[in-house]
Parts: C-alpha cells; structure tokens; sequence
C-alpha cells in the first residue's frame, strides 16, 4: 500500500509565520489492518501459525488524504 498523509511536525525556530506545512508524505507497506480511527503499515512479515509484524506504522485515518494499492501478493 502507498499511503499519502499529512504528519504531525514541531517547529522549533523562532518564526513570525504560523501556516502549517501541509505537504503530505507517503509511507509504503503492507497492509496490516484498516479500522474506521487507524490505518497500519508493515515492514516486515514473518507469516505462519502465529505471524509476526515488524516496524509498524500506526497512521491515524483524519490524516489521510489517499490510500493505493500497489500490489496484491
């Protein structure tokens, strides 16, 4: 998956201008669940009995612009 966001961020310069940056980031992975609040990305996947996930990304769903499948396995 190919997720397009808009991320949280500090600013920690002295600046007399207050606009947000909103240019999103787009973080791959795979697709480890979709819920109505969080979208979460994988790294990494070790698949069997009892699958492991690494390096999750927890992505909150009001920061998402756009979601794309890249591939299906």
């Amino acid at each position: 998956m190919a997720v397009s966001w808009v991320d949280a961020y500090m600013d920690g310069s002295w600046t007399d201008d207050l606009t947000p940056d909103e240019t999103p980031v787009v973080t791959y992975g795979l697709l480890v669940q979709k819920t109505r609040k969080w979208v979460t990305l994988a790294m990494t996947h070790i698949p069997g009995k009892a699958p492991y996930w690494g390096s999750l990304w927890h992505i909150p769903r009001g920061m998402i612009h756009n979601i794309r499948e890249i591939e299906t396995l």
